[in-house]
């Protein structure tokens, strides 16, 4: 079997491209797969983001240093966590920048993204994260100032990031990435563009209440994510040295404190497990009722604390059109569960589009209290704003709430692969992609600990190495479904969005590939079937179920990646009733 560096592959196949960034011999952690980038764009924009014009774009390029100096050795410092102080959540006005594989793609307002500020009796001021976008990319990293006659002030630039990062050569070399003040320009050209701003520092007046308002207002000055090459680092567009902007980038207009409660469960009141099923997938959450009261916890699966409380009115469980469910701290934004309706609507960019939007409505299922049940045929969106919708994800649509059978698992689904592209010269990797439905006898959930994957090669089952795969300390052949690997390797993902997860490999001659699913619970064991393809030839996978709702004619939208509305599916990737599918 033929093998290449697993870096080079796993980085042609996630997304890390260095065609992605001519002009730049460094490459900067991807915000999700390559094979999902046009996803991402297209579930971006339906979700508020404005993407920018395709004639805007442009790729990483070293930006002019106008005499700003390079960061000195006591700025290369991050803080991971601030010290103790008076802290709280600030609710951020302005706008934001982001990007997709070294082109900027979108602009959107910072409206449900959220701060992290403590103010520390020595005067200091800690903000995380410094941009509204960067949290995939940084975590949670704090940049840090000075309060004095109720001003606070940050000085640039400041590190926001130490780790390891790729050369145009795929090799690992550990750098910083910092907060700098830039300057947002629009050339000749019509490109738009961040230079370092000759003023490194930011400003905001205290209010009483707290809220923090920049003592200038500049609608073209951004705190921004940048990299530092020294004056003696060849660039590949034959420059040298100087500051180079990261595409990450927020103006503030103001921060002003969250002053919104979540709803938590009453004293005395416990939550007994249930499902929330949708379709042929599901998750754990809470379900608590005393008396006529009724509480469901984790509906949104990003904060599993997050409660929402209604009534139980006969065969009724009513609760409020829009509760507000607390701060994402994976992604610093803000989360609201509403009621929503599938609509068509239209964008002033794209023109006529359909998606989840917030429809002011109670949120009510039917109630079977014999059986464990809530049931609707209304849809829920999760949302950053409470008066609109920016959303969180797909939301639910007839969402099923219930207890689990009881019954024992003796049977579970076998993989769906949805994409295969077979290794070779040209390609550098292979990879497949697939999903595994965890519903099973009608209202069971396995849970994610539970379910794994195998992936079989010429009917021989693959041992992921640990020399191939940096992830593992041993040789495995059973891996978590939904792991990702966060190591150099970068060869396994998995998207939650879509529920689909991805390994690259760098095998060739391979006559056919298959994927089974493992259910492991203790010292029981689980296997399905293993769904095999013809290994030598690309596939695009085909899902049943879509199937089965298309002939139903029970289709509520079908688009393309770029939210355009289509009249009927159409071969490769669709966007049919708010979720990917691959015909």
């Amino acid at each position: 079997m033929k093998r290449i560096s697993i870096l080079a592959a796993a980085a042609l196949i996630m997304g890390v491209s260095a065609q992605a960034a001519p002009s730049v011999p460094k490459i900067h952690r991807a915000q999700a797969s390559g094979m999902l980038a046009s996803v991402k764009s297209a579930k971006e924009n339906s979700q508020g983001r404005k993407l920018a014009p395709v004639s805007k774009k442009r790729g990483i390029r070293r930006a002019p240093s106008m005499n700003v100096p390079g960061p000195t050795e006591a700025q290369n410092h991050v803080i991971t966590e601030a010290p103790a102080g008076k802290r709280g959540y600030y609710a951020k006005q302005g706008n934001s920048w982001g990007n997709e594989y070294g082109f900027w793609v979108y602009q959107t307002a910072s409206d449900g993204c959220v701060a992290d500020i403590v103010l520390t009796d020595d005067n200091k001021i800690y903000m995380a994260p410094a941009f509204s976008e960067g949290v995939a990319d940084y975590g949670t990293t704090y940049i840090v100032g000075d309060v004095k006659d109720g001003v606070a002030t940050f000085t640039f630039p400041q590190a926001v990031f130490y780790g390891p990062v790729y050369d145009e050569d795929y090799n690992i070399i550990m750098d910083y990435d910092y907060a700098l003040m830039m300057e947002y320009v629009e050339d000749d050209e019509g490109y738009y563009d961040l230079v370092p701003s000759s003023k490194q520092t930011i400003s905001f007046n205290i209010a009483e209440d707290g809220t923090l308002t920049p003592t200038v207002e500049d609608p073209d000055t951004y705190v921004a994510a940048a990299w530092w090459y020294p004056d003696d680092a060849e660039t590949s567009d034959n420059t040298y040295g100087g500051w180079t902007w990261g595409m990450l980038a927020d103006n503030y207009t103001s921060l002003t404190p969250v002053k919104e409660t979540p709803t938590v469960l009453p004293e005395g009141v416990t939550a007994e497990q249930w499902n929330v099923i949708e379709g042929k997938q599901g998750y754990a959450a809470g379900v608590a009722i005393s008396g006529s009261d009724i509480y469901i916890c984790g509906l949104y699966p990003g904060l599993p604390e997050g409660v929402i409380a209604g009534k139980i009115e006969g065969n009724k469980a009513v609760f409020p059109s829009v509760t507000y469910l607390g701060v994402d701290e994976s992604t610093y934004y803000m989360a609201y569960a509403q009621s929503a309706e599938w609509v068509e609507y239209e964008d002033p960019d794209y023109g006529l589009m359909e998606g989840l939007v917030a429809d002011g409505k109670e949120i009510v299922f039917d109630y079977d209290a014999a059986a464990g049940k809530l049931s609707s045929e209304g849809s829920i969106v999760f949302s950053m704003i409470p008066d609109g919708t920016i959303a969180l994800s797909m939301g639910l649509q007839n969402p099923l709430i219930c207890k689990a059978s009881g019954k024992e698992i003796t049977e579970i689904n076998k993989p769906f692969i949805v994409e295969y592209m077979p290794y070779d010269d040209e390609n550098a990797a292979g990879y497949i992609g697939f999903t595994i439905h965890n519903v099973v006898n009608g209202t069971d959930v396995i849970p994610a600990d539970k379910l794994y994957f195998s992936i079989y090669m010429n009917d021989e089952l693959l041992a992921f190495d640990p020399e191939t795969y940096l992830c593992f300390d041993k040789d495995e052949t059973e891996v978590p479904y939904g792991f990702t690997d966060e190591t150099e390797s970068m060869a396994i993902e998995y998207d939650m969005n879509y529920n689909a997860q991805f390994v690259a490999f760098i095998v060739d001659g391979i006559s056919t590939i298959g994927v089974q699913a493992i259910y492991k619970d203790g010292d029981k064991v689980v296997k399905s079937e293993i769904v095999t393809i013809n290994g030598e030839e690309p596939y695009e996978g085909e899902d049943d179920s879509i199937k089965e709702i298309i002939a139903s004619g029970a289709v509520t939208g079908i688009f393309d990646l770029q939210g355009r509305k289509l009249v009927a599916p159409v071969k490769g990737i669709n966007i049919i009733n708010g979720k990917k599918v691959i015909l």
